[in-house]
């Protein structure tokens, strides 16, 4: 028997628990500790032990290997958790994947499609941070179109869409024909974070902007969001990795819209917060471009991704995945490809991708695994206890 658990780090914390291939559970941290995007997930690797009594491989998945250390050994703090848990009664090896951050955004979705073959097309924020000789410093993957194929060592890069915030205009990086580009201007994910803020919510609540866009409309006189196919350096700043932010300095329209908005705040405040929050119509007309180009940005890549593979199964994951708005758009644009959108698109989802690329390279599947019916992966979390309060005694 092997039994595989698999980690992700970072704002999407959660933890896949894999037993001969199989996904026996699923489950983000925020579920265990009830606190929105919690990091780290420690609760996710004790609840493993409700199922399993050892563990043989630890995968941790993240954008970069550098994280925590514990005090004295200099373990990782995965790798000493587990280590902890074990009190010697088995051993484990750890595996850190660190440099393919886009790769487990595709097999996660590619393993739950169903598909034996597909072309996967990631779309996210900054991704794995890596270094060329290109330049100096590091870089960053913003889109990313896989070929896949049962066994998963038949998948190969179509074309990645790297960036860096140095001024190098657009770099090939390969001479071959995989199309790799390094650009100084941001990836779609990154646009429409600074949009979300720009509007008044956390970068990482991009489907409040999402929500938000119907109310906006077209404004022939904001910045366009994108120019000659990318991502406007002149709207957009970048600030790698966490985000980019709109150059409201740039644009006497955005300046005049601050003013206007730090109004809307104090009117908001004062009230108690009993009021509903007021945006502004530049905010809602922001909302509503960012939502248009990028939409348009992605049909561009999938449409792409058909004529590079040639496939006509696409899978969709990355952060972009989550805008169900967008995803519509996709099936009504290319009503004869078969187009699976990964639900876990979000970087939660590298857990799973994690198991299933160590898994493998264990015992390599030449037959695709059946196609997810549910979300819903393993032991239930429900407890009763929660909802006791709420209960009108008899």
């Amino acid at each position: 028997m092997s039994v595989i658990l698999s980690v992700a780090r970072g704002h999407n914390a959660s933890t896949t628990l894999m037993i001969d291939g199989e996904v026996v559970f699923y489950i983000e941290e925020e579920r265990l500790s009830r606190r929105k995007y919690d990091g780290s997930p420690i609760l996710g690797i004790m609840k493993a032990f409700d199922c399993v009594d050892h563990i043989d491989h630890l995968v941790v998945c993240h954008t970069h290997k550098h994280g925590p250390e514990l005090d004295w050994t200099g373990e990782t703090l995965y790798s000493g958790l587990l280590r902890k848990l074990a009190r010697g009664r088995f051993e484990f090896q750890t595996h850190h994947v660190a440099a393919i951050h886009h790769e487990m955004h595709a097999i996660c979705g590619f393993y739950n499609s169903g598909f034996e073959t597909a072309a996967c097309v990631i779309a996210d924020g900054a991704g794995s941070f890596l270094e060329t000789d290109a330049i100096d410093g590091v870089i960053y993957e913003f889109e990313t179109i896989f070929k896949a194929k049962w066994p998963l060592d038949k998948f190969d890069v179509a074309y990645k869409h790297l960036g860096t915030d140095q001024s190098v205009g657009v770099k090939k990086l390969d001479e071959s024909n995989l199309d790799i580009i390094l650009t100084e201007y941001p990836g779609y994910v990154k646009s429409y974070e600074a949009i979300t803020e720009y509007c008044g919510f956390q970068s990482i609540d991009a489907g409040k902007t999402m929500g938000l866009s119907p109310y906006g409309k077209e404004n022939p006189d904001l910045p366009p969001i994108t120019r000659d196919g990318w991502v406007s350096r002149d709207l957009f700043t970048p600030d790698y990795p966490n985000q980019s932010a709109v150059n409201i300095d740039r644009y006497p329209i955005l300046q005049e819209d601050v003013l206007e908005i730090s109004k809307n705040k104090e009117r908001y405040e004062k009230s108690g917060q009993r009021e509903d929050k007021e945006y502004t119509e530049i905010q809602k007309d922001l909302a509503y471009a960012v939502q248009k180009a990028t939409e348009e940005g992605l049909i561009r890549l999938i449409r792409k991704a058909h004529e590079k593979t040639g496939e006509k199964n696409i899978v969709i994951s990355g952060g972009y995945g989550l805008n169900c708005v967008a995803n519509y758009k996709y099936w009504k644009e290319f009503p004869d490809l078969n187009i699976y959108v990964e639900p876990i698109s979000h970087d939660g989802g590298t857990s799973i991708g994690g198991a299933v690329w160590l898994n493998e390279q264990i015992v390599k599947s030449d037959k695709p695994y059946p196609r997810r019916k549910s979300l819903y992966f393993g032991i239930s979390n429900y407890n009763r206890h929660y909802f006791d309060p709420l209960l009108v005694p008899k």
